[in-house]
């Protein structure tokens, strides 16, 4: 009876332990896999992160390069724009000078194509100083300047007597609202023609090197003898742009 009872009890007790010892190693399991998840979950929080921060990072490096590139590109664009004129606009960047450079017979048959280096012209700048002389039936126009020429001209109404060449003025040609001279009612100025002057780069691309106006300069029958300072002046951009002069005196012998 009583050795019935002790293995009756050590049974009990076996179970028991059984019981434990499989409850102990399921919760043992359990626990080990909430562990791992549990870092493999802050691990992933950490990388991404980590991920995010370099992100930023990149992003924020990202935005100060558009900055730093936008800022290159306003400075080039504000070294483009600076006027480099003596005049309110902001459209050219080319130096505006402008004068008179050169004058030419009237005669001069091919005036608008090229000036320089002919013998109908000084090729030399202003001021010059010319003697007209008059008669009942001709004029005479003598440049006094060194290297200057005689022109002798029937006399009619107006007198085409020399061209004058001004440059450059390829940064307001459209801009131009009229040329004019002072000085004298007995000169005027006829209408004024554009001459385009074209030049190659080293790769042989053709541009335009300057642009010249062409005044051709009448004389007036009724001239009378006289001193008379003529003043040359561009309108152009709500301004008047100074030329050049020349002096004429004039001789009339009857």
């Amino acid at each position: 009876m009583r050795a019935t009872k002790f293995f009756l009890l050590l049974g009990i007790i076996v179970v028991l332990l059984f019981a434990f010892y499989f409850f102990y190693t399921l919760l043992l399991k359990s626990y080990k896999f909430s562990l791992r998840d549990f870092w493999s979950k802050s691990t992933e929080m950490k990388e991404t992160k980590e991920n995010a921060s370099m992100e930023k990072e990149t992003i924020g490096t990202k935005n100060e390069s558009i900055k730093t590139n936008e800022s290159i590109s306003q400075s080039n664009e504000t070294s483009i724009v600076s006027p480099a004129l003596t005049t309110q606009q902001k459209n050219y960047t080319k130096p505006l000078t402008l004068k008179i450079v050169d004058i030419c017979s009237g005669k001069f048959e091919n005036v608008y194509s090229i000036s320089e280096g002919t013998r109908k012209c000084l090729n030399a700048p202003s001021p010059y100083n010319i003697l007209i002389e008059k008669n009942s039936t001709h004029f005479k126009a003598s440049i006094l300047n060194e290297n200057g020429f005689d022109e002798t001209f029937e006399i009619n109404d107006t007198v085409l007597i020399y061209f004058l060449f001004a440059e450059d003025v390829a940064t307001i040609s459209k801009e131009i609202e009229k040329i004019y001279l002072e000085g004298s009612d007995y000169f005027f100025l006829g209408n004024y023609e554009l001459q385009t002057i074209w030049e190659a780069d080293s790769s042989g691309n053709l541009y335009i090197s300057k642009m010249i106006v062409v005044l051709p300069l009448y004389v007036k029958r009724e001239v009378e003898s006289g001193d008379y300072t003529l003043t040359f002046y561009l309108s152009a951009l709500n301004r008047a742009f100074y030329l050049g002069e020349i002096k004429i005196t004039v001789k009339v012998y009857h």
